[in-house]
């Protein structure tokens, strides 16, 4: 189905008139950004809806009324017209825009995504006088799009339990040419900001630390782009008047500027400032960090994310005049010594992180959520799915299980249920879990392959008994609409045909589809043919890869395929990665990986082995949590300069995603998780045709050409 975005805008947007906004204001240019972002994507339309004009002053109230009746009476007419598109609101500033957009999309049953912009935060979410129209908005949205993991991490627990929520830091615009910073000779320190003159960027601060460091003798000059606050406007004017007359000419308030003015004026200055006491993702500290120019800014919205990997950035908490004061004089006395002079490295690094590719594909993975889950109604009741996944073999079975139930989860309630002890933390957010008594602690011989103890001294017919009553007690309670038995259709050792048979709703059956070991081949095949019969119990037998890389016996008309299962990863998830890592701009990172643990003791020797040959790489080494080799027993990391070796890491798909090589097994989950970046993979244990996952790298291999390699 087609698309149709519709980009609302806050009240006060309008000019008076019946118009709406104007083009250069700041509240209007990030739905003009993303409208020619969206456009560009291909296949889908967008409109952009503002609030209409009051014929004369009123208050708020008669505003968003006004603005509520409109935008419902044009959503309703294109609606009509437009009966083959999906149509979804996406709305900005959640306390204005947002909570008008929200109140439409809930009558008309429409996904309403709302964006958090930086004052919705910073100002609104501070404020108890909108805290009741956030959490309207926040309970009841489909998607809540933040700016940063800051927002992120404050607005999670109070999303309702459809609501998804993505961080998506703004782009800036393109075409914009962001020329490299180097500093043009002068005797004085040029300041800028495009902050204006506002309570909100604490300018007090800023003029504050500036008037304070000239009549210390520090040659300085600054100017202070931007709008002026119009609720203090004349205290504002004030003070820009007096440090005009006391600074002048080395002080001056342009006002508003293009952006392109913005980009100009910053790179004949020399440091750029930002007192502000909260931000978004401000776009004047983009272009600096793009530039490679020296900055002073607050340790808001973005910049914790960031400051690591930024050498020219002096990051200070907000409202802290002193602080302040003292980076911007470090700074300041930096670039009249040189300290500067030469080109900055992470500049190429900002100028991914900023990009709009970036960006996009952000978005991209909102609208596919919304495309499967079109209108996401709170009022409805949600069907229960119950995941079934086989123990006793790898963590990938659980990985596979979890991604999906994470997708369904929302418009359905899923619940996995497993003895993998990996479930307490593979289990997404949203859903839940049941931990059973697992067969490798039940099965005395499994107990013994883990060097554990038994759970229970009992006989396989009493362990697949107990495991049988727990799996019927939890369906009993749960009353599951829907059942997803994973891995072996009657369970590993029959505990779910009883089950299975008797439950009334829909069964799907999730098949893997390629096995781990050349020799079980045939034996999988064989299985699936002497298990025809009790799969005819199954509504549909879902094949968890491609039939171009190995088909699936005709068992079934049932049977489909839907490809391989792994969690997206975006260009700004794994620059984060490294930066938080530690690898600089530039430098090598390998991930060596020996999956759940099983059997891959050779392989982390070697790896430790060749990270000691090669210096000039940074090596992270996963044992796996079933690993015999890890030889702690306080810790589950350590780490020797650009070494880091790990039992454990709930991160793992993320370092395989954002590493440059990648080191593994060969196992199911490690390839699509590597798949996601653009890293090379290594499966040095594939080397004998007949033994490990061969079979599966030979064939992963004619569709990755350069990217998959044996040794």
């Amino acid at each position: 189905m087609k698309l149709h975005a519709h980009l609302v805008g806050r009240s006060d947007e309008c000019t008076g008139g019946p118009g709406g906004a104007e083009d250069d204001s700041p509240w209007i240019r990030p739905m003009i950004r993303l409208s020619a972002l969206f456009s560009a994507m291909g296949g889908m339309r967008v409109t952009i809806h503002q609030p209409p004009g009051m014929p004369a002053p009123g208050d708020d109230s008669e505003a968003h009324r006004l603005f509520f009746v409109s935008l419902r009476n044009a959503m309703t007419g294109i609606k009509r017209r437009e009966g083959d598109y999906q149509h979804v609101l996406i709305s900005f500033y959640l306390t204005d825009a947002g909570y008008v957009a929200q109140q439409v999309a809930d009558g008309l049953e429409l996904p309403h995504v709302a964006c958090i912009r930086g004052e919705d935060f910073n100002r609104d979410f501070r404020s108890p006088e909108n805290w009741a129209g956030m959490l309207y908005v926040l309970r009841r949205a489909a998607v809540v799009v933040t700016a940063n993991r800051e927002q992120e991490l404050s607005l999670r627990p109070l999303t309702g339990p459809l609501t998804r929520l993505h961080t998506i830091p703004d782009a800036l615009p393109e075409p914009l040419e962001i020329p490299r910073w180097t500093r043009t000779p002068g005797a004085a320190v040029r300041l800028i900001t495009d902050s204006g003159f506002a309570r909100s960027k604490a300018t007090h601060m800023l003029l504050g630390a500036f008037a304070n460091l000239r009549r210390d003798g520090l040659p300085l000059r600054l100017m202070v782009a931007g709008p002026t606050e119009a609720a203090a406007a004349d205290w504002w004017s004030a003070r820009s008047a007096e440090h005009a007359r006391e600074f002048a000419p080395d002080f001056s308030a342009p006002g508003p500027l293009s952006t392109e003015a913005l980009v100009e004026h910053m790179a004949r200055a020399d440091v750029y400032c930002s007192a502000s006491l909260g931000e978004g993702c401000a776009s004047g500290l983009a272009i600096a960090l793009c530039m490679g120019m020296p900055a002073v800014a607050t340790l808001t919205g973005v910049v914790p994310e960031i400051r690591g990997d930024a050498p020219r950035l002096a990051a200070v908490p907000a409202a802290d005049p002193e602080a302040f004061e003292k980076a911007l004089r470090k700074q300041a006395e930096a670039v009249r010594r040189g300290a500067f002079d030469g080109p900055d490295a992470s500049a190429d690094h900002f100028r991914q992180f900023f990009a709009s590719t970036r960006e996009r594909e952000g978005w991209a993975r909102v609208f596919e959520h919304l495309l499967r889950h079109p209108a996401v109604v709170i009022r409805q009741p949600q069907k229960r799915v119950m995941f079934l996944v086989s123990d006793g073999d790898g963590v990938g079975h659980l990985k596979r299980v979890a991604h999906l139930a994470g997708a369904v989860q929302g418009p359905c309630a899923a619940l996995i249920v497993s003895g993998h002890r990996e479930a307490a933390w593979m289990t997404p957010e949203a859903c839940e879990y049941v931990h059973l008594p697992g067969f490798d602690s039940l099965l005395p011989e499994r107990a013994d392959y883990w060097s554990r103890h038994p759970f229970m001294t009992v006989g396989r017919v009493e362990a697949v008994a107990l495991r049988r009553s727990l799996v019927r007690s939890v369906v009993d309670s749960f009353k599951p609409d829907a059942l997803v038995v994973e891995s072996a259709p009657r369970g590993r050792h029959g505990e779910l045909e009883e089950i299975v048979r008797d439950h009334a709703g829909p069964k799907i059956f999730l098949a893997r589809g390629i096995p781990d070991n050349a020799w079980e081949a045939d034996l999988e095949w064989h299985a699936w043919e002497t298990e025809r019969s009790f799969l005819s119990c199954y509504d549909r037998v879902l094949v968890a890869s491609d039939p171009r890389v190995r088909e699936a016996p005709d068992i079934s008309e049932k049977l489909g395929y839907i490809g391989f299962i792994s969690e997206p990863v975006t260009l700004d998830q794994r620059l984060r990665v490294r930066v938080e890592r530690g690898v600089p701009a530039g430098d090598r990172w390998v991930v060596c990986s020996a999956g759940g643990g099983a059997r891959g003791e050779e392989l982390i020797d070697a790896c430790l082995a060749l990270a000691r040959e090669m210096p000039s790489l940074h090596f992270d080494v996963v044992c796996g949590p079933r690993s015999r080799r890890w030889e702690w027993t306080s810790r589950d990391a350590a780490r020797d300069g650009r070494i880091a070796l790990s039992r454990e890491t709930r991160g793992l798909p993320l370092l395989h995603a954002s590493a440059d090589v990648v080191i593994c097994g060969g196992g199911y989950s490690t390839l699509v998780e590597a798949m996601e970046g653009g890293a090379r993979i290594l499966d040095p244990v594939s080397r004998n045709p007949g033994l490990r996952r061969r079979r599966r790298a030979d064939h992963l291999l004619a569709g990755l050409p350069g990217r998959l390699r044996g040794r």
